[in-house]
C-alpha cells in the first residue's frame, strides 16, 4: 500500500513537472515573440506590428485605426530607455476573449518623458501555430 502511493505520487511530480516544463517553453517562445513585436513598436513602425499581430488583433482593427489609436499614447513618451520583464502568465482563458493559449506579459519600462510605465503585451498562439501579440496596453 505504501508502495503504491509512492509510486503514485513519484508519476504525479512527473506530470506536474512536464507540465511546468511546457508551461515554461510556451512563455518563453511568447515572450521572444512579444520582444520582436516591441522593437518595432519602439521604432514607430506601427504598420509592421499590426502586420506581425495575431489575427485575431487584425480583425479587431485596421492598421489604420491601429496607427491612430497609437500615435498620440505612445509619441509624446518619447524614446524607450529601458524595459525589464516584470511578470509572464501562461493561461487558456482571459476575459472577453475566446478560449485558447496566451501569455500576458508585464514589463517595467522607462521613456524619455515617463520614468514609470507598465506595459502589457497579450501574447497568444495563432492557428499557424506562432507566438504573436493579441494585445498591448501600457500605464
Amino acid at each position: 500500500m505504501f508502495r503504491r502511493l509512492i509510486i503514485v505520487t513519484l508519476m504525479s511530480l512527473i506530470a506536474v513537472s512536464k507540465a511546468v516544463h511546457a508551461d515554461t517553453e510556451r512563455t518563453a517562445a511568447a515572450l521572444s515573440a512579444s520582444v520582436v513585436w516591441l522593437e518595432k513598436l519602439d521604432a514607430r513602425d506601427y504598420a509592421a506590428t499590426w502586420q506581425s499581430a495575431a489575427s485575431t488583433f487584425k480583425a479587431a482593427l485596421s492598421v489604420e485605426a491601429w496607427q491612430q489609436a497609437s500615435r498620440p499614447v505612445l509619441e509624446p513618451l518619447g524614446a524607450v530607455k529601458s524595459r525589464s520583464k516584470a511578470a509572464a502568465t501562461y493561461t487558456k482563458t482571459l476575459p472577453g476573449a475566446p478560449d485558447g493559449e496566451y501569455v500576458v506579459l508585464q514589463f517595467n519600462s522607462s521613456y524619455d518623458k515617463k520614468a514609470d510605465a507598465v506595459e502589457t503585451v497579450v501574447a497568444t498562439l495563432d492557428a499557424d501555430g506562432q507566438w504573436r501579440v493579441a494585445g498591448y496596453f501600457i500605464r
